[in-house]
């Protein structure tokens, strides 16, 4: 596979796209084929090996891909591993003590490196049942819910009962002339969780919104709509821009 090497401290010039082996995931791990990558001011630190990192590792870089931002798909995953399957779209922070690896065209990580859910849930039965996924089967700081609803469907039944288990909702809408409006999905909402609503008006913006917000340990969930999955899982995978 390919990646960008770092074998020493310096400026960007140091680093080199090479090709490395392509990792295997141990019995506690998932192999993410990666679609995106985010370059942010630990990577920089890193690379130029300011005094906290070189505690560490003082003469040359501890690990030589470096980058920490991840979103991709799962392709094979460990003997162990129960959150994740092949084909699953995730996204994860890389960052200590995970190992970096982010600036390659694959990496292994831990599961609990990776934060998602994508559920099509968008009526009473479906919502019900990722309602109860959400509060036994996933361990999270908060839980960040990106919604977007068809007008046909009686999300307003659906809608309240999900939003209370959030801490973070944000609202969206699809490109679909069906496609409930933001705003008029925050007024569906009881009024004293109105507060924890935001609006984007596309879903790109949304799910940038949604990472921007989430920290290490919080869960990022996209449910409402069959439609709403599959545009994400496109997002995600980086057919779309």
């Amino acid at each position: 596979m390919k990646a960008i090497v770092c074998t020493e401290y310096g400026s960007p010039d140091v680093l080199q796209l090479k090709e490395v082996p392509k990792p295997t995931p141990d019995d506690d791990k998932v192999l993410v084929k990666i679609h995106a990558a985010s370059v942010n001011a630990a990577d920089l630190e890193t690379l130029r090996g300011v005094f906290i990192v070189r505690m560490a590792a003082p003469f040359r870089p501890m690990y030589k891909i470096l980058g920490s931002d991840i979103a991709g798909r799962v392709e094979p995953v460990g003997r162990n591993v129960t959150q994740f399957q092949p084909g699953d779209e995730v996204w994860g922070d890389l960052s200590f003590p995970h190992g970096l690896g982010a600036f390659a065209e694959y990496v292994c990580a831990a599961e609990n490196a990776l934060h998602y859910m994508l559920d099509g849930a968008h009526n009473p039965a479906g919502v019900q049942a990722l309602c109860e996924a959400l509060e036994n089967d996933f361990e999270y700081d908060r839980l960040i819910l990106v919604w977007a609803a068809m007008t046909d469907k009686d999300f307003r039944v659906v809608l309240p009962q999900i939003a209370r288990l959030a801490d973070i909702i944000v609202f969206t809408r699809l490109e679909y002339e069906r496609s409930a409006l933001p705003e008029q999905m925050v007024k569906m909402l009881p009024a004293d969780i109105q507060n924890r609503a935001q609006c984007e008006n596309s879903l790109s913006k949304a799910l940038a919104q949604a990472a921007e917000v989430a920290t290490r340990d919080d869960l990022i969930c996209i449910a409402g709509s069959l439609y709403l999955i599959g545009e994400a899982r496109k997002l995600l995978r980086g057919e779309l821009i």
